[in-house]
């Protein structure tokens, strides 16, 4: 018989062997492959593997993805907009104690079930995958996990000689085997920049070896003081999209309100305000647009708009403040 040379291992090697050769597939193989035990957690939004979802400190993510959370431990409506399977889910709230966690989901009104599964605290690095999958070992039935956030499990200690781009793809890369591994769903949170940019995949941050590594992207934008905040997506298997979201403080919940073609005039006119607020003195224009991250005739028509309702003031030609 001629020797296989894609899957015959050297000589004395084992699968364990440094030597060993990976899993090689036929076209045939593929179409009989196991697909995952679960599709989407959110039809179009929120798939199977390993999504990466981005925002601002203190702009509600966590309280988002507790949502996403109770959602599915119960079987209920994912923020208001599809039925989420109802499943286990293990939700790692590892910037929170258990008493703010808990706090939450008194606010959400959540009532106790078997099917969400919670941890404060988790190890670092390659650590973080080992344990990871020991626990879906003992767990079989968690299908859903959740890491809020990524900085509290990445890899502290690395050679001085990895790069930014390396470590980023190494971090987010760890935790996509596991999804890949088990089939299931991880949804990370991570924060983005300071600084706007035009491709909102570059808003994430970190370098492109962490957007890079992920299948989905979610960036998660709500101005300061604001219900509604804009929810853009992008990734292997989910057309790009965008969407309004809207938040009840009172209950801790938010809402997903359809296509974001409405919001983003609301969410720039915040921005001024804010903006405005945060610098008293007449601002001019162009100051206001390069702060928003809009166009020039965009900035424009809403600073017009805004004046003509008594919202800002222009106390001088070219000038804005608030009344």
């Amino acid at each position: 018989m001629a020797r296989n040379a894609l899957t015959e291992q050297p000589h004395g090697s084992s699968e364990k062997d440094e030597y060993a050769l990976p899993t090689i597939w036929t076209m045939a193989d593929l179409q009989t492959a196991e697909p995952p035990h679960i599709d989407w957690i959110i039809p179009g939004i929120l798939p199977a593997g390993l999504t990466v979802l981005a925002g601002a400190p203190k702009l509600g993510k966590s309280f988002l993805v507790l949502n996403l959370a109770y959602s599915c431990a119960i079987g209920g409506m994912a923020l208001d907009h599809a039925p989420a399977p109802q499943i286990t889910v293990l939700y790692l709230a590892l910037e929170d104690p258990p008493y703010r966690l808990r706090h939450r989901l008194d606010q959400m009104e959540a009532k106790e079930t078997p099917h969400l599964l919670l941890s404060t605290e988790w190890p670092r690095g390659e650590k973080s995958r080992i344990q990871l999958h020991q626990v879906l070992l003992k767990h079989p039935d968690i299908r859903f996990v959740i890491i809020d956030t990524l900085a509290r499990v990445r890899e502290r200690d690395r050679p001085s000689t990895t790069s930014l781009y390396d470590a980023d793809y190494g971090d987010i890369e760890r935790l996509k085997k596991v999804a890949d591994d088990e089939g299931i769903p991880i949804l990370v949170v991570t924060h983005t920049r300071k600084a706007d940019a035009s491709d909102f995949l570059d808003q994430v941050s970190g370098s492109t070896g962490l957007t890079g590594a992920a299948d989905t992207i979610l960036l998660m934008r709500r101005a300061r003081n604001a219900r509604s905040a804009l929810l853009e997506i992008t990734g292997r298997d989910v057309e790009e999209a965008a969407y309004a979201l809207e938040f009840d403080p009172d209950h801790g919940r938010w809402s997903l309100r359809g296509s974001a073609d409405l919001l983003q005039p609301t969410l720039a006119r915040q921005e001024i305000i804010n903006y405005l607020r945060e610098h008293p003195e007449p601002q001019k224009a162009g100051s206001i647009e390069e702060a928003i991250g809009k166009t020039k005739q965009n900035t424009g028509n809403l600073l017009r708009d805004m004046v003509k309702e008594g919202v800002i003031c222009k106390p001088q030609h070219g000038c804005y403040c608030l009344p």
